[in-house]
């Protein structure tokens, strides 16, 4: 499974700090002028999971490896960026490539800069671009439907489906909120065009360097508040700040990360909303020489999740022994959590848990 999460938003909203951030290096370049980033920068970003240093030293295995997916920082939208705009047609194009969205919104004043402005409309003209764009996209793919399903009467409810949504969008609202965007025959529809207002989107409220974290008398974590209510998942994070804790040696980053007042850090929020955005869930297997966490979409089967591991393990499945974490932790050992009986196995069809650690047993 190869995941890729997209950071959007306007120019000078901080997308590419909070990409370094991401990256744990300086990788793109930062600066105060529209389109410091033309082609997007890419990088394998790590889920922080505890658990995974927990289960290496159960096994007093050092090779731990974490899931991990691919970040893209894209260039930043300008209003008219699906007439082509800007940077607007490769802009599209590269947001089409991703399973996810974080939308980076500054949240903060910037003398002279005229980009930077109240935080909701900011996210509704980028929603509003992706909107116009995706219209542009399904009008085509009506026209060709409106042909198909005269020989294939099946297309019929991707078809009803396929105008409920023009209708939907012509409203100003993204795809994703759309009450039957989740059904089969959205998905179908969606098969190939990868609709930029229908990625799962997390908002990113980026602090920015506001000396007194207040922007037209309203705090970042009022407009956080705000934007929930009307159904934005969001995330706040001072980027600037982040990025400077990264110089720092790791062991010193807890002490000034306790003298700022945060109590975990920016960089595992994002990253965790990311991976929860998606809906994933990890599992993990324990090897001859590593333990590794795996993600795994919510709902998978045991089969699906040996699958995920080699096409192998699927094929000659035979069955999966699996212990939850907690029984795992409190049991001290594999072997332990044996002998109390508080490993089962189950059958190709056992939904997948997060938190399940699994030794599957196959034969090809």
């Amino acid at each position: 499974m190869s995941l890729s999460v997209g950071l959007i938003g306007l120019p000078n909203a901080g997308k590419s700090t909070t990409f370094n951030v991401l990256a744990g290096a300086p990788l793109a370049q930062t600066a105060a002028y529209p389109f410091t980033t033309v082609e997007p920068n890419r990088a394998l970003v790590e889920v922080p999971d505890d658990r995974l240093a927990v289960l290496g030293d159960l096994t007093g295995q050092q090779q731990r490896i974490p899931v991990r997916f691919e970040v893209l920082d894209i260039a930043g939208l300008v209003k008219g960026a699906s007439r082509g705009e800007g940077l607007g047609n490769r802009f599209l194009a590269q947001v089409r490539e991703c399973d996810a969205l974080l939308h980076v919104v500054g949240c903060f004043d910037r003398d002279g800069d005229s980009m930077q402005g109240d935080p909701l409309s900011n996210l509704k003209v980028v929603h509003q671009e992706l909107i116009l764009s995706d219209l542009q996209i399904l009008e085509t793919r009506i026209s060709s439907l409106t042909r198909e399903v005269k020989g294939e009467r099946s297309l019929g409810p991707v078809l009803d489906m396929a105008m409920q949504l023009r209708a939907w969008l012509e409203d100003g609202r993204p795809a994703n909120r759309h009450g039957q965007w989740e059904s089969q025959d959205a998905a179908q529809l969606d098969q190939g065009l990868g609709l930029a207002s229908g990625k799962p989107e997390l908002v990113l409220l980026n602090r920015g360097d506001a000396e007194d974290g207040v922007i037209d008398g309203m705090r970042p974590e009022d407009v956080a508040t705000g934007m929930e209510l009307q159904g934005h998942r969001t995330v706040l994070l001072d980027a600037a700040v982040e990025s400077e804790l990264l110089e720092l040696p790791e062991e010193d980053r807890a002490l000034f990360r306790q003298e700022l007042g945060l109590v975990e850090s920016g960089l595992d929020r994002v990253v965790t909303g990311c991976f929860g955005l998606l809906g994933l869930i990890r599992f993990y297997t324990l090897g001859d020489s590593e333990v590794r966490a795996w993600e795994l979409r919510s709902g998978c089967t045991a089969v699906e999740a040996a699958g995920r591991i080699h096409t192998d393990f699927a094929r000659g499945f035979i069955g999966a022994d699996v212990v939850d974490f907690s029984s795992l932790r409190q049991a001290g050992s594999e072997r332990q959590a044996r002998e109390k009986g508080i490993v089962h196995t189950e059958g190709r069809a056992y939904q997948v848990m997060d938190g399940d650690v699994i030794r599957f047993r196959f034969n090809v």
